[in-house]
Order: C-alpha cells, then structure tokens, then sequence
C-alpha cells in the first residue's frame, strides 16, 4: 500500500476502534455512530469560525466594489475580452478569493467521504459462491464484530436496519417510518443551518432574492435525496452532522456579539431587499395577466341645491 491508503486505513482503524467501543457501551448501533460523529466533528468548530469570519470578509468586499463592477459591465459590455480582464484586475486588486470561505471546511467534507468509506467497509460482504458478512475495521473480539456476525449483517437499532437505504417496497408502511424520521430530522436540520448561514451573510447585489430563494429550495431537494443512496447508517452519520454544525455555527455567533449584530442587520436587510423586489414585480405581473388595476379618481360631491324661491 502507497503513504495515502495507509494514512486513510489508519483513520478507518480509528473510526473502527472508537464505534466498537462505544457500541459496547450504548449497545445500540445508530446511537454509538450518533456519538462517534459529534466526536468526529466538535474539533472542526474553530475551522468553521475561520470560514464564517472569511465569508463575511469577502462578501463585504463584494458589496462595496458592487458599483465599480456595474460600470465594468456597461462600459465594455461590447467587448466580452476586455471586461473579463478588467473584472479579474479588480478583483485581484482587491484580493478577492471566492472559495477562501470554502476552504477551512475541505477537512470535514474528507472526513465526511472517509465515514462513508468506513460505514460501507463495517458492512462489508466477503466474495465467492457463499458470500457472508465479513466486518472490516472492526476489531474482531469486540461485541460490535459479534452483532453483525451473528445480525448477518443487518444489525438493527431502532427499527431500522442499518445496511438498507431509506424505504424499499417491500417494507410494511410501519416499517418505513423510521427510516422517515430519520430523513425528516437531517433534511430539516441541514436546511435550517443552511438557511441561517445564507441570511446571516450580506445579500449579493448580483443575485436577485427571489433567485436565491429558488436555490435554497433547491438545495433541500438536493439534501432529501441524498439520504436515498445511502445506508440507514449514513444517514444517521448525515443526520447527526447536520444538528452539530447547527449548534457550532449558532455557538460561534453566540460567542461573538458583533457577529450577531452584524447578521441581524443582514437578515433584516435580505428581507427588505426581498420584499421590494415582490412589490415592483407585482405591476407587472398584473400587466401581463391583463388586470392592471387603474387610479381611482376622487368622486367629485354633488353641490347641494337650495330651494328656487317662488
């Protein structure tokens, strides 16, 4: 094996050693890979300051050269070439990186794809003409290796079986809620962090709100589906993740007052800019469905007549 494969079997050994462990404390599957993630991730909180502090930096940024990008565009709107370069010269200028938000968190999306890797190595079949359930990182004389040997693999916790994905048509209605459950919590969770992220930073000025709505919208779909491609027990891993990285980034605005001054002002500005946008856009929706309301002039009041004298 090469310096890379031995350095991911050693977090597999650990990952291995620390779920058996704990699984012979709780025993309970989905509760020990519920506590091995937040083990995994609470040291990852310091990186996720870093990215929010370096998000708000950059996005502050963005707002203020707004303009000077506007004239970009209209003056060399002709010449496609010459625009980009003038972009690119402000935005070096200015030294704007657009994924520096991005990179504190590259360890945790690696640490994510190693869990995976693990989660589908604790279940792994053995080949030839009688396959059966051949448990990899798991230590052999541990209660973890004898559950899922004698489980033959489909060791349960909760209700679930931990190596299937969310329903499968032969499951009894009953049998799919809590696999339902479970998908219910991560989704809501990840959205929630998701949504508090985006409202706490600036609104960007390119984007029209309703725009970013769509992608917010979006991005739950893209999460529900996730969690229909991966063992129960990835999902658990998901779903768990998503409730501690809302409690570190609701921590690291706790922890910082002018953090949480600075999002509420931003929250409150993304719903102004929002609500503007809904109000000009309604003319012209009337317009095109042909019910422009027309201004109701003042009805003018009748003069009272006196009586003509005879």
């Amino acid at each position: 094996m090469n310096i890379f494969t031995d350095f991911i079997h050693g977090f597999f050994t650990i990952f291995g050693d620390l779920l058996a462990y704990l699984y012979g404390g709780v025993h309970n599957l989905a509760i020990a890979i519920a506590i091995l993630t937040v083990i995994v991730l609470l040291p990852f909180t310091p990186l996720i300051s870093k990215s929010v502090h370096n998000s708000i930096k950059q996005a502050e940024i963005m707002k203020r050269i707004h303009p000077e990008m506007k004239r970009i565009r209209e003056e060399f709107k002709n010449d496609p070439v010459r625009r980009n370069q003038e972009l690119q010269m402000l935005m070096s200028q200015e030294k704007i990186n657009p994924v520096s938000g991005c990179l504190p968190m590259l360890p945790q999306f690696a640490v994510l794809w190693i869990f995976y890797a693990f989660i589908r190595g604790v279940y792994h079949v053995s080949g030839g003409k009688h396959p059966k359930i051949a448990p990899l990182y798991i230590p052999k004389n541990s209660a973890l290796y004898h559950a899922l040997i004698a489980s033959g693999g489909h060791l349960k916790a909760f209700g679930m079986d931990l190596a299937l994905k969310v329903p499968k048509p032969e499951f009894h209605s009953a049998g799919w809620i809590p696999y339902w459950i479970m998908l219910l919590i991560g989704v809501v969770f990840s959205y929630m962090q998701f949504q508090r992220s985006v409202s706490r930073m600036p609104p960007n000025p390119q984007i029209d709100p309703r725009t970013q709505q769509r992608m917010n919208l979006l991005m739950l779909v893209v999460m529900s589906f996730i969690y229909f491609i991966v063992p129960a027990a990835v999902g658990i891993y998901y779903a768990t993740s998503a409730i501690v990285r809302l409690g570190q980034y609701e921590y690291v605005f706790w922890r910082n007052p002018t953090l949480a001054e600075y999002a509420a002002r931003n929250r409150l500005e993304r719903e102004n800019a929002l609500g503007k946008v809904v109000r000009q856009s309604k003319p012209s929706v009337q317009k095109a469905n042909g019910k422009v309301d027309k201004p109701v002039r003042p009805t003018p009041k009748k003069r009272s007549q006196g009586k003509r004298g005879k």
